[in-house]
């Protein structure tokens, strides 16, 4: 709709279906796809062209002219800042949800008939969040959004890595963060404990 109001204004996709259905997103009339991680694709675009119009093949982005690129270079997730939760209102989507959604990795390891096919990364290692920053970022999504609400992990398979869940769950309960989560995971990666 925004494009049929501006046809001059140039759009550009990025996240899981993007990497995953970008000839679609191209034929739907997005000027370019970001396949795979989008940081530094969209700063190398914005910063070198200002605007999508004299688009340029690289990795990580699709357009017409090369609608299957190799993947976007991967970033290091501690090192990415805090979400913007001012950029859109975020308290309104904690309030009406009653959810606040937080990713402490990204990309998975395995490549089964389990996943949420076909993943950019699915035979690449998963980069998680340290403890520490998923507590940092907790800690300060909590002072800004005060309340009663419940914080989901949105990675693909929150228990994929046994020891690092037993670490945060540790260090969430001595903590005390006053939220309660839920995450997604697979039968084959939880048991008992």
């Amino acid at each position: 709709r925004l494009r049929a109001r501006n046809p001059a204004c140039p759009a550009m996709a990025f996240g899981p279906q993007s990497s995953t259905e970008a000839p679609r997103l191209l034929a739907l009339g997005f000027r370019a796809c970001v396949v795979g991680e989008p940081e530094k694709v969209v700063a190398e675009v914005l910063r070198n062209a200002g605007a999508l119009g004299n688009l340029t093949m690289r990795p990580g982005l699709a357009t017409s002219t090369d609608p299957a690129p190799e993947p976007a270079p991967r970033v290091a997730v501690d090192d990415l800042p805090f979400p913007d939760w001012a950029l859109a209102d975020y308290g309104r989507y904690i309030r009406a949800t009653h959810n606040a959604v937080f990713m402490a990795s990204r990309g998975f390891d395995r490549a089964d008939a389990f996943n949420q096919p076909p993943l950019i990364h699915a035979t690449s290692p998963t980069r998680r969040c340290s403890v520490d920053r998923v507590l940092r970022e907790l800690t300060e999504l909590r002072r800004q959004f005060p309340g009663r609400y419940m914080l989901l992990f949105h990675d693909e398979v929150f228990t994929e890595d046994r020891a690092w869940v037993i670490d945060l769950c540790a260090h969430l309960r001595a903590a005390r963060p006053g939220v309660p989560f839920w995450c997604f995971t697979r039968p084959d990666l939880i048991d008992v404990e």
